[in-house]
């Protein structure tokens, strides 16, 4: 019964807009590729030199013409991105406590 279901549901949903789905699974893998890498930087440089249009952008220019920089840049923050570091043991979940001495900058 639930397949029956699920299969009436699809066949109900509007078609799917190829070019969408692939733009947004290709910004989900740049997203994990950064996680995974442990290295946003090396990651947006390597996704802006595929990107024919954006090989010359850099700074605050590519962000504003990448949508999926700007999401890679987004992710990289999210609560997601840190548990995934975590569940990962890219990031210990338990940092060393260090004195930091009162007036230090």
């Amino acid at each position: 019964k639930p397949l029956e279901e699920a299969t009436q549901r699809l066949l109900a949903a509007p078609p799917l807009d190829f070019a969408d789905w692939a733009e947004g699974a290709q910004r989900a893998l740049a997203c994990a590729a950064s996680v995974v890498a442990d290295d946003l930087a090396s990651s947006v440089e390597l996704y802006r030199m595929t990107q024919r249009d954006l090989a010359h952008r850099r700074g605050e220019e590519l962000v504003r013409r990448s949508p999926t920089v700007l999401q890679m840049l987004l992710f990289w923050v999210s609560e997601e991105a840190m548990a995934a570091r975590i569940r990962g043991g890219l990031f210990p979940s338990a940092a060393p406590s260090v004195d930091i001495p009162p007036g230090a900058p």
